[in-house]
């Protein structure tokens, strides 16, 4: 395994070209580089946009990339700083992991949902939110030296079980398709901090 500090670019099992081709430019590598960063490793799920070495300005950052893999819970934990898209799966995974997060809005893709969990967890502190894939080199000249994001809490397993019954205790037929989306919504989240 190579220790270096690095940067996953992750885009989930779609695609998001947008997101790899504004990681890829030669400003924002040029960036990367000059904050210590020696590797960046692009999982491009079904894009086309493939990033090379050739882009790379005096091949000052070692480029790779894949499209899928059973699991990115190594790269994830590995790396330094998480780039990903705005699935919830991958933005808490990535927390759980306490790893340093940028979470980049997929527009094409994106439920609602997903932009209201990345809203309240930048304004929480968790994460670094970038509303378009082309704000990418500001939103990470902006971040500050050494800078930490707020790891989220261990969550107490003993009270979901809990609040669910008494909410599902309390629902008349006519609400069962609301609470079943919430529940999978919640359940989805809750299976991340479980360890």
């Amino acid at each position: 395994m190579d220790n270096s500090k690095y940067v996953f670019v992750t885009v989930g099992s779609t695609s998001f070209d947008d997101l790899i081709s504004c990681m890829h430019k030669s400003s924002v590598l040029q960036l990367l580089q000059s904050q210590g960063y020696s590797r960046i490793v692009y999982q491009i799920g079904q894009g086309k946009y493939i990033p090379t070495s050739e882009s790379v300005p005096n091949k000052s950052i070692k480029i790779e990339h894949f499209t899928t893999k059973d699991s990115i819970e190594n790269d994830l934990r590995n790396a330094s700083l998480v780039i990903c898209h705005a699935g919830v799966g991958t933005v808490m995974e990535s927390l759980r992991l306490k790893r340093q997060v940028v979470v980049v809005v997929n527009s094409s893709l994106m439920d609602d949902h997903q932009l209201e969990v990345a809203e309240a967890l930048e304004s929480l502190g968790h994460v670094y939110l970038c509303p378009v894939p082309n704000q990418i080199e500001q939103i990470l000249s902006d971040i500050p030296p050494n800078s930490k994001l707020i790891p989220i809490s261990k969550l107490d397993t003993t009270l979901f079980p809990t609040l669910i019954n008494e909410e599902l205790s309390m629902v008349s037929e006519s609400d069962w398709k609301g609470v079943v989306t919430v529940t999978f919504v919640a359940l989805l989240i809750a299976t991340f901090f479980w360890t």
